[in-house]
């Protein structure tokens, strides 16, 4: 099946912003995966302008107008990117969102190295990486009780 053509806008929400409103609403809804980003760090991450959200344009085939595709929150230390999570909403995952938001992501902090993320290995978002360009670079453990390994994704500019 084809893909349908991905027409969407990037937008930086603030905030106080109801787009970050939901993007958040759709984190707090992913948590089993993500783990739960404090509305604190929300705060935060939104006046330092690292909340990227795509959503639908009005010529969009598969959302109407407005619908938030999905969002990235993220932290530029020293010279790189790093994504505390990178979510697509759900029945709106295989339409290239997650690659858009990435490449966006990498087009406005080209000057940067790469970007980084960790996954547990034993998530199904672990296939999802090398599609987006990233490759691993190798396992840890994690910090939870039962020490769940922790995949780190490299993706270079």
């Amino acid at each position: 099946m084809a893909r349908a053509t991905l027409s969407v806008a990037f937008e930086t929400p603030g905030p106080a912003a109801d787009l970050l409103k939901k993007a958040r609403a759709l984190g707090d809804s992913q948590t089993k995966t993500l783990g739960l980003l404090p509305y604190a760090a929300w705060e935060d991450y939104a006046e330092q302008s690292h909340v990227l959200v795509a959503v639908a344009k009005s010529d969009c085939p598969f959302a109407k107008a407005g619908t938030l595709l999905g969002y990235t929150a993220f932290r530029t230390p020293r010279q790189d990117v790093v994504l505390a999570h990178l979510v697509v909403t759900p029945g709106l995952q295989g339409h290239g969102i997650a690659l858009a938001l990435i490449r966006e992501l990498s087009n406005r902090y080209a000057e940067r190295r790469g970007i980084a993320a960790r996954c547990r290995r034993d998530y199904e978002a672990n296939t999802v990486w090398p599609k987006l360009g990233f490759t691993s670079r190798g396992d840890r453990p994690g910090r939870c009780a039962q020490g769940h390994p922790l995949t780190d994704w490299w993706r270079d500019h």
